[in-house]
Protein backbone atom coordinates (compact mmCIF):
# COMPACT_ATOMS: atom_id res chain seq x y z
CA UNK A 1 0.00 0.00 0.00
CA UNK A 2 2.80 2.86 1.15
CA UNK A 3 4.74 1.62 -1.81
CA UNK A 4 1.68 2.51 -4.20
CA UNK A 5 1.02 5.65 -2.34
CA UNK A 6 4.82 6.97 -2.76
CA UNK A 7 4.77 5.64 -6.50
CA UNK A 8 1.56 7.56 -6.90
CA UNK A 9 2.81 10.56 -5.88
CA UNK A 10 5.84 10.28 -7.57
CA UNK A 11 4.13 9.59 -10.71
CA UNK A 12 1.57 12.47 -9.95
CA UNK A 13 4.93 14.87 -9.87
CA UNK A 14 5.96 13.90 -13.19
CA UNK A 15 2.95 14.92 -14.77
CA UNK A 16 1.74 10.77 -15.36
CA UNK A 17 -1.39 11.13 -14.04
CA UNK A 18 -2.84 8.16 -15.72
CA UNK A 19 -0.53 5.72 -13.90
CA UNK A 20 -0.73 7.67 -10.58
CA UNK A 21 -4.53 7.17 -10.55
CA UNK A 22 -4.49 3.78 -11.46
CA UNK A 23 -1.82 3.38 -8.10
CA UNK A 24 -3.74 5.14 -5.84
CA UNK A 25 -6.85 2.55 -6.43
CA UNK A 26 -4.65 0.03 -5.69
CA UNK A 27 -3.15 1.45 -2.83
CA UNK A 28 -7.00 2.28 -1.68
CA UNK A 29 -8.07 -1.41 -2.54
CA UNK A 30 -5.03 -2.67 -0.61
CA UNK A 31 -5.94 -0.22 2.59
CA UNK A 32 -9.70 -1.72 2.07
CA UNK A 33 -7.99 -5.48 2.20
CA UNK A 34 -5.75 -4.70 5.27
CA UNK A 35 -8.36 -2.77 7.42
CA UNK A 36 -11.03 -5.66 6.51
CA UNK A 37 -8.23 -8.75 7.58
CA UNK A 38 -7.30 -6.80 11.06
CA UNK A 39 -11.45 -6.72 11.94
CA UNK A 40 -11.44 -10.26 10.86
CA UNK A 41 -8.73 -10.95 13.30
CA UNK A 42 -10.12 -8.23 15.75
CA UNK A 43 -13.56 -10.79 15.76
CA UNK A 44 -11.45 -14.00 15.57
CA UNK A 45 -9.49 -12.88 18.91
CA UNK A 46 -12.37 -11.47 20.50
CA UNK A 47 -14.15 -15.10 19.77
CA UNK A 48 -11.44 -17.34 21.21
CA UNK A 49 -11.28 -15.27 24.40
CA UNK A 50 -14.53 -15.46 25.10
CA UNK A 51 -15.74 -18.51 24.48
CA UNK A 52 -17.68 -20.62 27.10
CA UNK A 53 -14.74 -21.95 29.22
CA UNK A 54 -12.11 -19.25 29.13
CA UNK A 55 -13.88 -16.64 30.34
CA UNK A 56 -16.50 -16.13 33.22
CA UNK A 57 -20.36 -15.42 32.44
CA UNK A 58 -20.64 -11.92 32.59
CA UNK A 59 -17.14 -11.05 31.87
CA UNK A 60 -15.51 -9.83 28.63
CA UNK A 61 -11.43 -10.58 27.66
CA UNK A 62 -9.79 -7.74 25.79
CA UNK A 63 -6.82 -9.34 25.81
CA UNK A 64 -4.87 -8.72 22.41
CA UNK A 65 -7.03 -5.93 21.38
CA UNK A 66 -6.24 -2.56 19.90
CA UNK A 67 -8.23 0.45 22.04
CA UNK A 68 -10.42 1.16 18.98
CA UNK A 69 -11.21 -2.75 18.71
CA UNK A 70 -11.47 -2.73 22.60
CA UNK A 71 -14.36 0.06 22.52
CA UNK A 72 -16.10 -1.68 20.02
CA UNK A 73 -16.85 -4.94 21.88
CA UNK A 74 -17.08 -3.27 24.90
CA UNK A 75 -20.06 -1.34 23.59
CA UNK A 76 -21.68 -4.38 21.75
CA UNK A 77 -21.24 -6.06 25.48
CA UNK A 78 -22.52 -3.42 26.79
CA UNK A 79 -25.53 -3.01 24.38
CA UNK A 80 -26.65 -6.96 24.79
CA UNK A 81 -26.27 -6.75 28.38
CA UNK A 82 -28.23 -3.81 29.15
CA UNK A 83 -31.29 -5.86 26.19
CA UNK A 84 -31.07 -8.72 29.02
CA UNK A 85 -31.68 -6.89 32.20
CA UNK A 86 -28.04 -7.32 33.30
CA UNK A 87 -26.93 -5.37 36.25
CA UNK A 88 -22.83 -5.88 35.78
CA UNK A 89 -20.63 -6.86 33.14
CA UNK A 90 -16.35 -7.26 33.68
CA UNK A 91 -13.97 -5.84 31.57
CA UNK A 92 -10.93 -8.00 31.73
CA UNK A 93 -8.27 -5.15 30.48
CA UNK A 94 -4.87 -7.85 29.97
CA UNK A 95 -2.32 -8.79 32.10
CA UNK A 96 0.44 -6.16 32.99
CA UNK A 97 2.80 -8.03 30.90
CA UNK A 98 0.51 -7.71 27.90
CA UNK A 99 -0.21 -4.13 27.79
CA UNK A 100 2.47 -1.57 29.02
CA UNK A 101 1.48 1.25 31.83
CA UNK A 102 0.40 3.57 29.17
CA UNK A 103 -1.44 1.31 27.16
CA UNK A 104 -3.64 0.06 30.36
CA UNK A 105 -3.89 3.92 31.56
CA UNK A 106 -5.67 4.92 28.26
CA UNK A 107 -7.57 2.01 27.62
CA UNK A 108 -9.08 2.26 31.36
CA UNK A 109 -9.95 6.03 30.56
CA UNK A 110 -11.23 5.28 27.31
CA UNK A 111 -13.75 2.41 28.50
CA UNK A 112 -14.98 4.89 31.77
CA UNK A 113 -15.18 7.52 29.83
CA UNK A 114 -17.37 5.02 27.26
CA UNK A 115 -19.53 3.89 30.22
CA UNK A 116 -20.42 6.70 30.82
CA UNK A 117 -22.22 7.15 27.52
CA UNK A 118 -24.45 4.35 28.34
CA UNK A 119 -25.57 5.65 31.90
CA UNK A 120 -23.06 3.21 33.77
CA UNK A 121 -20.30 3.39 36.13
CA UNK A 122 -16.80 1.61 35.74
CA UNK A 123 -14.56 1.09 38.78
CA UNK A 124 -11.49 -1.06 38.97
CA UNK A 125 -12.17 -4.45 40.64
CA UNK A 126 -11.71 -5.69 43.82
CA UNK A 127 -8.74 -8.19 43.76
CA UNK A 128 -7.52 -7.14 40.26
CA UNK A 129 -5.78 -3.54 39.04
CA UNK A 130 -6.53 -5.21 35.26
CA UNK A 131 -10.26 -5.31 35.85
CA UNK A 132 -12.96 -2.53 34.95
CA UNK A 133 -16.47 -3.28 36.78
CA UNK A 134 -18.85 -2.06 35.13
CA UNK A 135 -22.65 -1.42 36.43
CA UNK A 136 -24.93 -0.89 34.33
CA UNK A 137 -28.21 1.60 34.86
CA UNK A 138 -26.91 3.64 38.00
Amino acid sequence: MRRCLEQAEADRSWGIREEAGRLFQEANYHKREMESLNAEAAEWIYKENNRPGFSSPGEINLHSLTVQEAVMFTERAIREAQQHGESEIRLVLGRKGHRSHHQRAKLKRTLEDLTRKYNAEAEHGQYHDNVLVVRLGC
